[in-house]
Parts: structure tokens; sequence; C-alpha cells
């Protein structure tokens, strides 16, 4: 199953994402959409059912002594460089960023003890707005990709209550990936917040 750990961001906290995402070229860029946006901690690729099942009872009491937190978005940027762009995201700031380096630092060290493997590079926290389509000319998409960049240098777009990490089953198909929410391993003190 393949499968990953993140924060979710919904649309109608970040409004003004959407529109970003909206505007990118439909030829060349596919938009993230509502219900699929998310900060990725920890991609699991494949994994058998009953070891995710696990993983989550395990990674439960390790992140419900993490505190939870407030994290802003601030500014665009691409992978793996805005000359070459295959996603465009939305990049972390503020205070914010530290706590999110250690919730996932915590969530490499409950994979650690479930015997899975580290992360082979490190991580850089940002929000996939879009990516680009895999017949588009990178020259073509990093056109647009500077130009709304540029537009939107060092814009801060909100911020989310982190309050939970998100086990999610990953489908692909034609029209994109589809996320289904396996578990909810709330952080501490975020079990009684009412946070999408």
């Amino acid at each position: 199953m393949r499968s990953f750990l993140a924060v979710t961001c919904p649309d109608d906290i970040l409004p003004d994402l959407a529109v970003v995402a909206a505007g990118l070229p439909v030829r060349d860029w596919r938009a993230i959409h509502a219900g699929q946006r998310h900060l990725t901690l920890r991609f699991l690729g494949d994994q058998p059912e009953g070891l995710l099942r696990g993983l989550a009872a395990q990674l439960g009491p390790e992140l419900s002594r993490v505190p939870l937190f407030r994290l802003e978005f601030i500014g665009l940027g691409a992978f793996p460089s805005r000359a070459r762009p295959d996603v465009l995201w939305a990049g972390c700031g503020g205070d914010g960023v530290a706590r999110l380096l250690r919730l996932a630092a915590a969530v490499d060290a409950g994979l650690a003890a479930a015997g899975l493997p580290p992360e082979g590079r490190p991580f850089r926290p940002h929000l996939t707005i879009g990516r680009r389509r895999p017949d588009v000319d990178p020259a073509r998409a990093a056109a647009a990709v500077e130009a709304v960049c540029a537009a939107h240098a060092g814009r801060r777009w909100g911020a989310v209550d982190v309050a939970r990490v998100v086990l999610f089953r990953s489908d692909l198909g034609p029209a994109g990936a589809r996320h289904t929410p396996l578990a909810h391993l709330p952080l501490a003190s975020g079990a009684h917040l009412d946070i999408p």
C-alpha cells in the first residue's frame, strides 16, 4: 500500500494559495486541489497494510507528546529549481518551522523504532501547489513559475494550526493521486481541537 505521513492544509484555510493553483496554465500544470493539499512529513512508499496499522499504533503515543503549534506559509518556490520546475510550492516560515522540524524528527524516530530505514534526503518543508505535466517542456513551465514566484516573493499566505499528523494511503490514477486517511495521530492537546 503506497502511503505517507503528512500535515493537512485545506484550501479554505489558505484561500489565496487556491487562487494561485487555479491560475496555473492547465495545459502545463496539474494544480493540487482541496482535499489533497498537505505537507508531507515522510513518504513511506509501498508498505504492507499490517505494518501500517502497527505503525499508527506505535507513532500515536510518540506524537501525542509533541505540542501543537502554528505554521506559517510564506513565498513560492520550485523543485528541483525555478529554471527546471517539476513542483511549485509555498514555503514555510516563522517560529513554527523549528517546531515542524522537531515534529519531523519525532516521526523519523518512531519510524526507525518500527524498523523503517531513514529518509535518504534532508527534510525540506513545503506545501505543494502544482505539478508540471510530464510532457511539458521545462523551459515553458519555467517561464510561468518565474512569473508567479516573482509576483508573490515573500508573500504571507496565512497559517495553519498543526494539531495532528495523518497517515494516508495514496492511489495513483489518470487524474493524479487520490489520498485516503488511514489514521489521525493527534499532537499534545490537539485531540480536542476542531481543525480540518
